[in-house]
């Protein structure tokens, strides 16, 4: 089942309905962006509009209320592209290169005056202007890393999977590397400056994705992808300091275990994550020192979960190998995640994301 209706959107003054917008890896001509209104009471989803403009868009970012940017994860060229959001239509507004190979996340500066793409095989990151209505319209720097660690195979050269703006400076996840590269934005050049600062992360781990509590600027916590461990980080005088390692499923991993996704809760009190392969959600909390804390895992009730956003106190999952998405409820009071046996589908979810709306 697919399109099922609802109409709650309160409960208790709590949003219990969403818009939420899911990237594929689905081929131009087959419908790759889809928009949902995902109801957390019933634990249903109401389609609402697809798009099938766009080739492999593995990623989605708003930069504005309606202009939702997505990248075209191709070889040996990837593509941006920007689209207007429209009552039930997504229209093109631009396409143009991302000036790297596979590129598969997009990002904002503090301000949103600036598009930052990262592009996985060719190890690059490239950030283009926005013009008042948020659409990218022009380059403005490029950064090609180099370096390579020690698995011979996904780490044989660089590959940045990842980037955030923290505190004016530009934090660029590169697996190939094990490192977080660090790059300052100058405003009056309008690009990104050269930087040889970066943050190091243990061998062989593969760091794929972090997140940056709001209400802690000291903090941060990364995802590996290669060994399936979280890291906690602290921020002192002297950089930032590791300061918890962990792994993110109760059981070990292999070789096929890969993690996916890293979000926080509304709330920063809790930390999910995924874990493609054995196929899981980990639910852990956040003390008030920081530290990590499992306290739950389950079944992500499909195959290759590599992203899920957060709704409240629910998980909407995207399955990219089974081809559908599932819905998972944290049961706060008891600690436990609820997978809900409900399947929907959609050919090769990767990304999903809430709605952009003004503050």
């Amino acid at each position: 089942a697919l399109i099922l209706s609802s109409h709650s959107s309160m409960k208790g003054g709590a949003i219990m309905t969403y818009d939420v917008y899911v990237g594929t890896y689905a081929a131009e001509g087959r419908n790759s962006i889809f928009h949902f209104e995902a109801d957390c009471v019933r634990r249903t989803l109401l389609l609402r509009k697809c798009s099938d403009a766009l080739d492999r868009p593995s990623w989605l970012l708003f930069t504005r209320p309606d202009i939702l940017c997505a990248v075209e994860e191709k070889q040996p060229e990837g593509f941006v592209a920007a689209l207007r959001v429209k009552g039930d239509r997504f229209d093109l507004l631009r396409r143009f290169s991302s000036y790297g190979a596979d590129p598969c996340h997009l990002s904002l500066d503090e301000e949103h005056r600036f598009l930052f793409v990262s592009n996985y095989t060719s190890g690059s990151v490239a950030a283009f202007e926005l013009d008042e209505d948020g659409v990218p319209f022009k380059l403005s720097s490029v950064h090609q890393h180099s370096g390579s660690s020690v698995h011979p195979i996904r780490q044989a050269g660089p590959h940045a999977h990842f980037s955030h703006m923290h505190d004016r400076r530009l934090y660029v996840c590169d697996l190939g590397q094990d490192r977080i590269l660090l790059y300052a934005l100058d405003h009056l050049k309008k690009a990104l400056a050269t930087s040889d600062v970066f943050i190091s992360t243990p061998s062989g781990c593969g760091i794929r994705h972090l997140c940056f509590p709001s209400l802690h600027r000291d903090r941060m916590y990364g995802i590996c992808e290669l060994n399936g461990d979280l890291l906690y980080f602290e921020h002192k005088s002297d950089g930032w300091i590791c300061r918890q390692q962990l792994q993110s499923m109760s059981t070990p991993a292999d070789t096929y275990n890969l993690s996916g996704a890293i979000h926080m809760s509304d709330d920063e009190q809790y930390l999910f994550v995924s874990n493609r392969g054995m196929d899981l959600i980990s639910a852990f909390s956040i003390g008030e020192d920081g530290y990590l804390h499992m306290v739950d895992c389950c079944s992500s009730g499909g195959h290759w979960p590599r992203d899920f956003a957060v709704l409240g106190n629910d998980l909407l999952v995207a399955c990219q190998k089974d081809s559908c998405l599932t819905m998972i409820h944290f049961d706060r009071q008891n600690q436990k995640l609820l997978l809900n046996p409900e399947r929907f589908d959609v050919e090769q979810p990767v990304c999903v994301i809430k709605a952009r709306k003004e503050i």
